[in-house]
């Protein structure tokens, strides 16, 4: 996680930090790494999930979550769309975790879906949506 809405990346052996990647607009809640090792996934209290590649330190594309959730709809309450919790999938699809208990499953991109830094199609967006019970669990 990071408060300064920036991803660092540090070379382990010399401690120097060798790249620092810009995109977010609000604090960086959680990341994680394609078992490639290609992409990071980061998402964000600025209601997105960003898809970077490593190799090119560049954004892929960006996954507005209020795109599924929309604030206008208040779903359970949660106007303001945040992304609390990311893990990308052997298969590389990205489950993206947000307050009020939502949990949102992309399909990855692909070259007819991606385009530039944009969004992806909603009708490609989302693969599966599964709800929170409540406090205490699913029983």
């Amino acid at each position: 996680a990071s408060h300064d809405k920036t991803l660092r990346q540090w070379d382990l052996a010399s401690g120097l930090e060798v790249a620092k990647l810009h995109g977010h607009e609000a604090s960086v809640s959680a990341l994680d790494i394609s078992r490639d090792g290609e992409v990071l996934a980061t998402t964000s209290w600025d209601g997105t999930c960003r898809l970077w590649s490593l190799r090119m330190r560049r954004i892929l594309c960006v996954l507005h979550l209020s795109d599924i959730a929309p604030a206008s709809t208040g779903w359970q309450g949660i106007t303001d769309i945040r992304g609390l919790a990311v893990s990308v999938a052997p298969d590389s699809e990205v489950a993206v975790g947000c307050n009020g208990g939502r949990i949102t499953i992309f399909a990855p991109p692909t070259e007819e879906t991606q385009s530039g830094l944009g969004h992806l199609p909603r009708s490609h967006e989302m693969v599966e949506e599964v709800e929170g019970e409540g406090e205490g669990g699913g029983g």
